[in-house]
């Protein structure tokens, strides 16, 4: 390999490390601030927050290395000591994960449609969700349609006291 190209690949790596660095501090300093400085930057946009400004600043959510291979979504009440683990397609909530870096939960529930029993949300071109409602409120919607129907899922946590495990 001559020279000159083993300089641009040993530039090429410095520029990667610096950039990655560089991002790391940003992402530490958003995650040790007491206040939201990515949602205050988002207000001061033109257009106000969205989606357009947020997903820049961290990389796309992808396969999850568990049995259920899609992200969960937390669900549960503030500073709950029990949280459920709802599953990005609607498949299911506290599915096993099947790996040591994941704790289980007791009840693992999987939802299933029609006459086949299919998985619910099993393939993605027929999945609308997940959507949280209002945007904001913590209750998640799905649609996915199978078989000639639609069927629908809405999933949220209990937050009173006796049945978030506060104490």
């Amino acid at each position: 390999m001559s020279s000159v190209i083993q300089r641009i690949i040993l530039l090429i790596g410095a520029l990667t490390i610096s950039s990655a660095t560089a991002q790391t501090n940003a992402l530490e300093e958003v995650f040790n601030s007491r206040l939201d400085l990515w949602g205050d930057r988002a207000m001061q946009q033109s257009n106000g927050a969205s989606y357009e400004f947020f997903e820049k600043l961290l990389p796309p959510l992808r396969y999850v290395n568990a049995d259920f291979r899609f992200y969960p979504i937390v669900l549960g009440a503030p500073n709950g000591r029990q949280k459920a683990r709802l599953i990005s397609n609607g498949s299911g909530v506290n599915l096993r994960a099947n790996v040591r870096s994941w704790h289980e939960f007791t009840y693992p529930v999987m939802f299933r449609v029609g006459p086949g029993e299919s998985p619910f949300g099993e393939h993605l071109q027929r999945l609308d969700g997940p959507h949280l409602v209002e945007v904001f409120l913590p209750i998640v919607q799905f649609s996915y349609e199978h078989g000639g129907g639609t069927y629908q899922l809405e999933t949220f946590a209990l937050v009173d006291p006796v049945y978030s495990c506060i104490a």
